[in-house]
């Protein structure tokens, strides 16, 4: 699976921009929650969405090689908790100088799953 990032900001970062989106239909004229963590904060995010009934959007800071480790922990977090699999956008963002393909293109692994 090979997907295209997007620079962000001073191009240091590259945004995987929608790599989960909710399995619901989000009213957009809602408010959002939006928030950021890193991979090892991943474990937080059913109490967040259980104190918070609208919509969220969750920016996962990837360093070096962890991707792997975060698309395998969002999809056990959408497995598990219903209202994050319902509400939740999930993005991923890289650093620019950590991926090893030129900084826009990476082989990413497997796509995600249906959740």
């Amino acid at each position: 699976w090979i997907k295209t990032l997007r620079p962000v900001g001073s191009g240091d970062y590259l945004l995987e921009e929608n790599f989960i989106s909710p399995r619901n239909k989000i009213d957009f004229h809602d408010v959002t929650m939006v928030t950021q963590c890193s991979v090892n904060h991943l474990k937080h995010l059913p109490e967040l969405a259980s104190r918070w009934a609208g919509p969220m959007s969750i920016a996962v800071f990837i360093l070096g090689d962890e991707v792997h480790l975060a698309r395998r922990l969002i999809k056990q977090l959408l497995q598990c908790s219903n209202v994050l699999s319902q509400r939740t956008f999930f993005h991923l963002v890289h650093v620019a100088s950590q991926i090893n393909a030129g900084g826009k293109t990476v082989h990413l692994g497997d796509p995600p799953g249906d959740c």
